[in-house]
């Protein structure tokens, strides 16, 4: 019995879902390593650069959390939009999600029409913020998940439906079914 409900939570544990956060700043990276230690749902990677993050896109994140302001500490940073196309390149399903202290509405629908999921404008409930967006991309992975199963049922019951018509048909054309008698097999 122990050797199962160990199994269990080691399942529980590999079904959590990714999520990256690239800060470069020490000091905000470890205010939300702090406030998100105890959270469960996820397991959070921490990343200082655009470039470990990306490196480490085979682990196929749920989200990327990203500092829009990487190139205040490192001038060499890329900006937000090229890591946004990157990430989007090489991991199409991840959502991203940028933080910034800049209040900028140009940069915040760039972001956006580049495929951003989010832009968060970091204030006094900024984790409380980042937590709410965590939990809206899974709700929307899931629903989106959820759609395709029916589209793809949908289309499944197309499918079958065509398929049955054109075997009635050539069984009334070839003799075997007649039209309209009630009687589906000749003897």
């Amino acid at each position: 019995m122990q050797v199962i409900l160990l199994k269990n939570i080691y399942d529980m544990d590999q079904n959590r879902k990714i999520v990256f956060v690239v800060e470069n700043n020490k000091l905000e990276r470890n205010l939300i390593k702090d406030y998100f230690k105890e959270n469960s749902l996820y397991d959070f990677k921490y990343f200082s650069s655009s470039t470990e993050c990306l490196a480490a896109l085979n682990l196929h994140p749920m989200a990327v959390l990203i500092d829009y302001d990487l190139k205040t500490i490192n001038p060499n940073e890329n900006d937000g939009i090229a890591i946004l196309d990157k990430i989007k390149t090489l991991e199409h399903n991840t959502e991203v999600v940028f933080y910034s202290q800049e209040e900028n509405m140009d940069i915040a629908i760039a972001t956006i029409k580049h495929g951003a999921f989010d832009y968060i404008v970091l204030n006094e409930n900024q984790f409380l913020r980042l937590e709410n967006e965590l939990s809206a991309i899974s709700n929307f992975i899931f629903h989106k998940t959820e759609s395709k199963k029916y589209k793809n049922l949908f289309w499944t019951v197309i499918v079958l439906s065509v398929f049955w018509i054109l075997v009635i048909l050539i069984l009334i054309f070839t003799g075997i079914i007649k039209a309209g008698s009630g009687v589906w097999v000749e003897a």
